[in-house]
């Protein structure tokens, strides 16, 4: 079996996406409290994050008709 480094790069891409929408949708608070200096350089705003997911969908399934992924 060969490593495949584009399906290990988005697999990582995928799991901080799913953290990003977390932490966007439930914990917003939280991350400004925490982070104030980086809540000022990236805040986290639901737009961008739905964005973020949607792009990585679109890279996955980009990749899924390419047959790079194992699913």
């Amino acid at each position: 079996m060969n490593f495949n480094w584009e399906a290990t790069i988005w697999y990582a891409l995928l799991i901080d996406c799913v953290g990003v929408l977390v932490i966007a949708f439930f914990f917003s608070d939280w991350y400004q409290k925490t982070f104030p200096s980086v809540h000022r350089y990236f805040p986290l705003s639901t737009g961008w994050c739905i964005t973020y997911a949607a792009l990585i969908a679109w890279i996955g399934v980009l990749l899924f008709q390419f047959e790079v992924l194992p699913w």
